[in-house]
């Protein structure tokens, strides 16, 4: 019997401080320490049978170093979804360090141009222009079509799904905590598992091997989702407030 998919969303990892890579929020960016723990423990799961899917929002530098190195260390593929408009911004992925995580064997992916805060209340000429900005960028640095794509702050709407399609993505990517893919046309929709400042070792472990673990984190997104409906662009804010995040 095939397991079902447990794609583990990352961001940045840290080796000092988590301002030294990507955006400003620290809620989700672990140190080295941990993410060395994760890897050691999604390893000895995949090995077990497992299947784990591993990703990284945003595009900050720590894709490069230390993310994409551990990831060769333990045998592991990632999947690196960049907002391109932030290239070669102090913080951030290089285009020559994009090509050298591609030809060593990870999939690179969109996350958006400008990674808006509501993708979804943008207009539909808007959104389609995220995504081919980002694709045609991508495309550009490693030669290759990009298929993969994930959506930014999980704003999902059917004008997001439909304009990624359009611009050839064949792997779109949300927030949603499920290991059930889903399909929109010819294009699959993943589900995937937030990995927090606070998420240990032991966290990554229930998520493979307890179905009860995994649909009260389902439980609890879909009760959040209706304030994030109602609060639409104020939704981040009014969460960072609650969370103590600087913006």
């Amino acid at each position: 019997m095939t397991k079902r998919e447990i794609c583990l969303m990352y961001h940045d990892v840290y080796k000092t401080t988590p301002l030294e890579s990507g955006f400003s929020s620290d809620l989700y960016k672990i140190n080295v320490d941990t993410f060395n723990y994760h890897l050691n423990k999604i390893k000895q799961l995949k090995n077990e049978g497992y299947n784990i899917v591993l990703t990284f929002d945003d595009g900050g530098s720590s894709f490069y170093d230390p993310i994409s190195g551990l990831l060769d260390k333990y045998g592991l593929k990632g999947i690196f979804f960049i907002s391109t408009k932030f290239i070669e911004k102090p913080g951030f992925l290089t285009i020559e360090q994009i090509k050298d995580i591609y030809h060593r064997g990870h999939i690179i992916g969109s996350h958006s141009h400008s990674h808006p805060e509501n993708m979804a209340s943008l207009d539909q000429a808007s959104i389609k222009e995220e995504w081919e900005k980002s694709t045609n960028i991508l495309g550009s640095i490693i030669k290759a079509p990009i298929k993969y794509a994930s959506i930014p702050n999980g704003y999902q709407s059917r004008d997001i799904l439909q304009s990624a399609s359009i611009c050839g993505i064949e792997n779109l990517f949300n927030s949603c905590p499920t290991g059930k893919i889903k399909q929109f046309g010819t294009m699959a929709l993943h589900g995937r598992y937030v990995v927090l400042s606070t998420t240990g070792v032991k966290g990554i472990e229930q998520l493979c091997k307890s179905n009860f673990f995994s649909l009260v984190l389902y439980i609890k997104h879909e009760i959040l989702s209706i304030p994030k409906f109602l609060l639409g662009n104020r939704y981040e804010a009014v969460k960072n407030i609650l969370l103590g995040i600087e913006s």
